[in-house]
């Protein structure tokens, strides 16, 4: 007889479920049971769930809130895949950790508080080494000098330094030197070399060779623009550069009319740091430029 009438009975009603009215067959049983268990509903008063019931606004705040930890509340959510995980310690696929301490994918860690752990991290405005450029600080990567005379310089048949700049390089590297003056040629006859170098070991000597120069040949008394580009590979340190210019035909020949004396550092060579690349070239014994066709 007993046998009899269990058979009569529904499956679904032997089965163990959260609320009397949400059997197994019921397309939302686990996910009712899941939320029932996390404490997200609770149910009504007299046991059930009805899950056709409409949901009010006030009913859905209290969902939210146990949802999010809110009010004291334990949060049910796992910050590890969290869109936002304020306070997380880690939060490896969070779009927004803003104090993570690691944030390995994060689009955005504002405090992180080591941004060379946030792999494809796009913004990392506090963090301490933010600003690091292949391990240089910006402070590194491009420094500037500038010099300029508005005298006339007299040319011999000596070297005369027309201007003069220094500059701190703060690892080894490369100066960019970019110089201008206008030579007033006196008397024909004239050969006036205009071009700089710099004191690359840092201590105040030159070699005197003119590797990149501009010059004024055997022409008539007149004034002639003069321009000048150069690159010089450089050790860490204090370094002075320097226009200038010499006559190798005879002194009292032409003046120089001042100009100005424009000096850039950078670390990196023409294929990353430290490569020489395209170094100026060295110029022919005795300090006189390549003779004159």
């Amino acid at each position: 007889m007993l046998a009899l009438v269990l058979a009569t009975v529904p499956v679904g009603l032997l089965a163990t479920d959260r609320f009397p009215d949400v059997p197994t067959a019921n397309p939302h049983h686990d996910d009712i049971g899941q939320i029932a268990a996390a404490g997200i509903t609770i149910g009504f008063p007299d046991g059930t769930y009805k899950p056709d019931a409409f949901v009010t606004r006030g009913q859905m705040a209290s969902f939210l809130a146990r949802t999010a930890g809110l009010g004291g509340r334990t949060p049910v959510v796992n910050a590890a895949t969290a869109l936002t995980a304020t306070t997380a310690t880690r939060a490896d696929s969070a779009t927004r950790a803003d104090s993570a301490g690691r944030a390995d994918s994060a689009a955005t860690a504002d405090s992180a508080s080591n941004a060379t752990t946030a792999n494809s991290a796009t913004t990392a405005a506090t963090a301490a080494n933010a600003d690091a450029v292949d391990g240089k600080s910006a402070n590194d990567i491009v420094r500037s000098a500038y010099g300029s005379n508005a005298d006339f310089v007299r040319v011999d048949t000596a070297t005369v330094t027309i201007i003069s700049a220094t500059i701190t390089a703060p690892t080894a590297g490369y100066l960019i030197v970019t110089a201008h003056t206008v030579i007033h040629v006196l008397a024909t006859g004239t050969r006036t070399v205009f071009g700089v170098d710099v004191d690359q070991a840092g201590d105040g000597t030159y070699d005197d060779q003119y590797p990149t120069f501009t010059e004024v040949i055997n022409a008539g008394t007149g004034h002639y623009p003069a321009a000048v580009t150069a690159r010089f590979p450089v050790a860490a340190g204090a370094h002075t550069v320097r226009a200038k210019a010499r006559d190798f035909n005879g002194p009292s020949k032409a003046d120089l009319h001042g100009g100005s004396l424009n000096v850039i550092f950078v670390p990196f060579g023409s294929t990353g740091a430290g490569s020489a690349g395209d170094d100026s070239p060295a110029a022919p014994g005795g300090g006189a430029p390549p003779a004159h066709p």
